[in-house]
């Protein structure tokens, strides 16, 4: 049978990696000269209550070449693999990944790039675990999964600009313009490049930009709702694409370390796989 490989940025529940035989491989993160194994050392609550007391944003790591080989090697050696992970834009975690593969020369490993991150990567493992329970050829999941890449989109609505500040990604005056206009800012990640959007200046009006996303692509295949610390906001989100878009069996879940390290507490997206591309 072929088997699943994600990293830890997918941030897919360990319950349902573990339902759907997927194997997780996790990055690092960095308070100063500690290292955490995201969601194995260090968890959603640990981290956040950690970050929000921090004069100095966390660092990340990808996992080594040797930790994909371990990973491999877990899995028996007739069953084929296809590893799924972050944007190479992101992280250098794909190429660890290919780097492993090469030293596996014996094994049949298929590295796919998601072009995404946390659960719009989750969302291709789980199209790639169905195929796989469906009785799917190796060929045929890969095939499937790789077609789904240009069809991935996230939508990112952040409740503070002060992480983005903290990282270099928005500067000070930019950070202390927004804080003053109260604005939501709302960044979109697809085929592995970031645009910053529009901003939105309440969640209301991000859940409508969201919908205005979804319905210019022809709907959606599938959506999950993420959160990081921001249930309710979450709840909300939920609440707009059902109402707006007649949308059932919307998935839900939180944002991990790793990329919170980036968004900050209070974040919420929208991971979908759009019916078209572009």
């Amino acid at each position: 049978m072929t088997r699943i490989v994600v990293d830890s940025t997918c941030d897919l529940p360990e319950d349902k990696m573990k339902a759907m035989g997927i194997e997780m491989v996790p990055l690092k993160v960095h308070f100063g000269d500690e290292a955490f194994r995201d969601k194995i050392d260090l968890d959603e609550e640990a981290f956040f209550a950690r970050l929000e007391k921090a004069s100095q944003l966390p660092t990340t790591s990808q996992p080594s070449p040797g930790d994909f080989e371990e990973a491999y090697s877990r899995i028996p050696e007739g069953e084929p693999i296809v590893s799924i992970h972050i944007a190479h834009q992101l992280s250098g975690t794909v190429q660890s990944a290919k780097l492993a593969a090469e030293q596996m020369p014996g094994r049949e490993i298929h590295i796919v790039d998601s072009g995404n991150t946390t659960w719009a990567a989750g969302l291709l493992a789980l199209e790639a675990a169905e195929a796989v329970q469906a009785g799917k050829p190796v060929a045929e999941v890969v095939k499937h999964v790789e077609s789904l890449v240009p069809r991935l989109r996230l939508l990112a609505i952040l409740d503070t600009l002060k992480y983005v500040v903290m990282g270099g990604r928005v500067s000070r005056v930019q950070g202390a313009i927004g804080g003053l206009l109260r604005v939501k800012p709302m960044l979109l990640l697809v085929d592995g490049e970031i645009e910053r959007m529009p901003p939105a200046r309440t969640w209301g009006q991000a859940g409508q930009k969201v919908v205005e996303d979804i319905k210019a692509h022809g709907g959606a295949d599938r959506i999950a709702v993420i959160h990081a610390r921001a249930p309710e906001a979450g709840k909300t989100m939920k609440a707009t694409l059902e109402e707006s878009l007649g949308a059932k069996d919307i998935l839900e879940g939180t944002i991990g370390p790793v990329i919170g390290t980036h968004s900050g507490p209070g974040a919420v997206g929208v991971a979908y796989i759009a019916k078209q591309a572009g």
